[in-house]
């Protein structure tokens, strides 16, 4: 359990910053809208180059109206290469990552202890507040990542 409990806390305190998003909150509504639309233009632009924008230009003006946030909001997201839930195949033992998102966790379910071969397990936004003895029977689990629950 010991070991267990520090994979958890080292995890927790190293999130992968690929899994968090630091978006602006302005104090006005106009900012705000600004934003958005400047960011959208910035990444139709970045998908699609043969547009003729000057990158420079989005990029200051980004920059300019992101020094209007009065604060930042962090969010989080799904780590894409883990299997979400919602995709676990027939096999269970074939998942070595997964992860489970959304509010409507509210407990770890049965089929996750299915998963023999488990080696990472993420909860992002969810409302699970234990963790349960049930995960030290998965032998193959290391990492368990909390993110925003």
């Amino acid at each position: 359990m010991k070991k267990a409990l520090f994979c958890l806390l080292f995890s927790t305190a190293a999130l992968p910053a690929f899994c968090q998003q630091q978006s602006p909150v302005f104090g006005n509504r106009a900012d705000s809208v600004a934003f958005e639309e400047a960011n959208a233009r910035f990444m139709e632009a970045m998908r699609n180059p043969q547009l003729d924008t000057q990158f420079d230009s989005l990029a200051a003006r980004l920059m300019r109206l992101r020094n209007k946030a009065v604060r930042f909001r962090t969010s989080y997201q799904p780590t894409t290469w883990f299997t979400p839930y919602s995709r676990l195949p027939k096999d269970l033992s074939t998942v070595t990552k997964l992860s489970l998102s959304g509010n409507q966790w509210t407990r770890i379910p049965d089929s996750v202890y299915l998963c023999t071969n488990l080696a990472d397990l993420e909860l992002v936004n969810t409302a699970i507040k234990v963790l349960p003895r049930q995960l030290e029977n998965l032998k193959q689990l290391k990492k368990v990542s909390l993110l925003n629950n």
